[in-house]
Order: C-alpha cells, then sequence, then structure tokens
C-alpha cells in the first residue's frame, strides 16, 4: 500500500514539476517576443524618419512610435 501512495505523490511531484517547467518556457518565449516588438517599434521608427520631410511627418513618426510601444514595455533606449 506504501508503494502505490508513494507513486502517487511521485506522479503528482512530477506533474508539478512539468508545469513549472511549462510555464518557465512559456515565461521566456514571451521575453524574447517583447523584446523581437521593441526592436520592431524602434526599426518602424527609423524608418519612418528617414523618410520623413516635414516636422508634420516627423511628429506623426513620434506618435507611431508611441502607439507601438505603449502596450509593451521595453527597456528605456540608452542615449
Amino acid at each position: 500500500m506504501e508503494l502505490h501512495s508513494f507513486k502517487a505523490g511521485s506522479r503528482r511531484t512530477g506533474l508539478a514539476a512539468l508545469a513549472v517547467a511549462v510555464f518557465g518556457f512559456a515565461a521566456s518565449l514571451t521575453a524574447s517576443a517583447q523584446i523581437d516588438q521593441c526592436q520592431r517599434c524602434q526599426q518602424i521608427l527609423d524608418d519612418c524618419l528617414l523618410h520623413a520631410e516635414t516636422q508634420g511627418q516627423t511628429r506623426a513618426c513620434e506618435q507611431a512610435y508611441a502607439r507601438c510601444m505603449s502596450p509593451i514595455d521595453c527597456p528605456a533606449p540608452e542615449a
């Protein structure tokens, strides 16, 4: 009887470890995707500013950049 309860406890521990591992992997993918999104916003801004011919177009680029960055938590750009 004790052997059976040991197997059940071991199985629960194994499932808990698997759940933690899957959650950790998903969190790392999310962080990686977030960095990719931050880089994408920066690339879009750079391209937009490269083609901006007026101050109004430059402001529009900056506003689009702010909209791109607002839903994600990107690190502050290096000066």
